[in-house]
């Protein structure tokens, strides 16, 4: 990620909807679906490693405070374009079969009001989604803060290029050791689900609650200190800014992981990426009329903490050992084919349809649950 002051950040986050909905339409299995999600945001954060490579090499001398030149931006653009490319080679969701059986939910795009009536039948059917919402508003809102208030602000140039450069190693840390824990096959899902909350509760109050001390030495009036990485005190905020990074991996896979607990279909995990991009633009508007760095600072941990005791509602009353519908081995094909009449010499012969042989594999597969 570019390392000069990120307000343009919020504004593109609705890019992420399309990465959001191929974590789920091309998972391998139910019982390993973190394994996929937290390869994919490790691959993903990999990607802001090198976005935060490029302008620290390019910038390293550079001590005071100005803008990054105009190469960062064009190898960023360019490295954006590579992407879009290869994403043309993914096969079609429709034609991709899991090696558990089950089948990809084929991707539609509705338009404005079947999503609206979609939310309304949300709203009468599943009203639990709801509580998550918060949670979802959270998952951006204190991205303002860590990369406007703090990095941005209190830090030259280099130095900032260099936070970011950790703060996404440790996301790429903090998804790969947090997402192997939520796929621990010797613990069920309910298990795995509560443990993970209660590490996460935690370490959303230790991280917040350790970063008031800086705050405390910040204000928007204040002029910048344009602290430099060789500068007395640096290694403490580093650190500060690191785990900011850690706990932010551990958040979106946690969100993830609910999320994929609750349904196999990727369309009814749409709000997630709508939710929080909404949450991003507001506090992204509310930083730039001038809101205090305490205001933004304690509504993210307050979103961060509140929002996680509704999630407990979520995990205690809704998470199953098993999300598999017989609807997950149906393909349109198995849905409109008949059953099949043979004439033989003994008498008239009915073959199973593939729809008893689809129920039978879905029987199989879930006596393991």
């Amino acid at each position: 990620m570019l390392v000069e002051r990120p307000r343009t950040r919020s504004t593109i986050l609705s890019l992420g909807a399309e990465q959001g909905q191929i974590h789920w339409v091309f998972l391998v299995s139910e019982t390993i679906m973190t394994s996929f999600v937290y390869y994919c945001r490790a691959i993903f954060n990999t990607g802001a490693f090198i976005g935060s490579a490029i302008p620290l090499g390019q910038n390293f001398h550079a001590k005071e405070m100005k803008k990054v030149n105009d190469g960062s931006y064009i190898i960023i653009l360019v490295l954006m374009t590579l992407g879009f490319v290869l994403a043309l080679f993914l096969a079609p969701p429709e034609k991709v079969i899991r090696n558990d059986g089950t089948r990809v939910t084929k991707v539609y795009f509705p338009s404005v009001r079947h999503e609206l009536m979609g939310l309304v039948n949300t709203m009468r059917y599943e009203p639990f989604i709801f509580s998550l919402f918060p949670f979802f508003w959270a998952s951006n809102w204190f991205y303002t803060y860590q990369f406007n208030d703090m990095n941005a602000y209190y830090f030259n140039i280099r130095t900032r290029a260099l936070n970011n450069l950790m703060y996404w190693f440790m996301q790429i840390f903090g998804a790969l050791t947090f997402g192997s824990f939520l796929d621990v096959q010797s613990l069920s899902r309910r298990s795995r689900g509560a443990a993970g909350w209660v590490i996460l509760f935690v370490l959303v109050n230790v991280i917040w609650g350790g970063g008031v001390p800086f705050l405390q030495t910040t204000a928007r009036k204040m002029p910048s200190p344009n602290m430099d990485l060789y500068d007395d005190g640096y290694a403490a905020k580093l650190w500060l800014y690191m785990f900011f990074g850690f706990l932010d991996a551990m958040w979106q896979t946690f969100a993830y992981w609910m999320m994929g607990a609750l349904s196999n279909n990727p369309q009814k995990l749409a709000y997630y990426s709508g939710i929080q991009s909404a949450g991003a633009a507001v506090v992204w508007r509310l930083d730039g009329i001038g809101v205090s760095f305490a205001a933004l600072y304690y509504s993210s941990w307050g979103l961060c903490a509140g929002s996680m005791l509704l999630t407990a509602l979520v995990l205690a009353f809704k998470i199953t050992e098993t999300n598999i519908t017989q609807d997950d081995y149906l393909t349109e094909e198995t849905n409109n084919a008949q059953s099949l009449t043979v004439e033989c010499p003994l008498g008239t012969v009915k073959e199973q349809s593939p729809q008893t042989k689809v129920m039978e594999q879905f029987d199989q597969n879930t006596k393991a649950f």
